[in-house]
């Protein structure tokens, strides 16, 4: 007997496009082998990000640090409570998370040019945050 998947909505926000798609892709199969049923939502910088904050509530956000018109931090800085006490995760270099960010519970996903890397990176803090074994 199939077991139940739970519903997970995701934001992604990302500014180019190839990595936007390589990590799209892969979250849904990640989180979908974890036992989650996903539905996704794709932003293509900060401010449209916000936007879809503002009118939806997700279970995880993984977001780029450097992005135009926001930023990842302020994006992060100005979501609604409910989001910012679910773990986002930062594509970024430790040097560009702030000290605040990290205290707020933002976590740092290093910035690492080998894509499999970067996957198997990603993998861990999901579950980190996810709380998957």
């Amino acid at each position: 007997m199939e077991t139940q998947k739970k519903n997970l909505k995701v934001l992604l926000a990302e500014d180019y496009d190839s990595t936007r798609m390589i990590y799209g892709m892969h979250l849904k199969r990640y989180l979908s082998e974890a036992g989650f049923q996903v539905e996704m939502d794709i932003a293509e910088d900060g401010k449209e990000a916000l936007d879809f904050t503002r009118s939806n509530k997700y279970g995880l956000i993984v977001s780029d640090y450097d992005m135009p018109r926001l930023t990842g931090a302020q994006m992060y800085l100005q979501l609604k409570p409910e989001h910012q006490s679910r773990t986002v995760l930062m594509s970024s270099t430790p040097a560009q998370l702030k000290h605040d960010l990290r205290a707020g519970g933002v976590e740092n996903l290093p910035l690492i040019h080998d894509k499999q890397q970067a996957l198997e990176n990603l993998d861990q803090k999901i579950a980190q945050c996810l709380q998957i074994n």
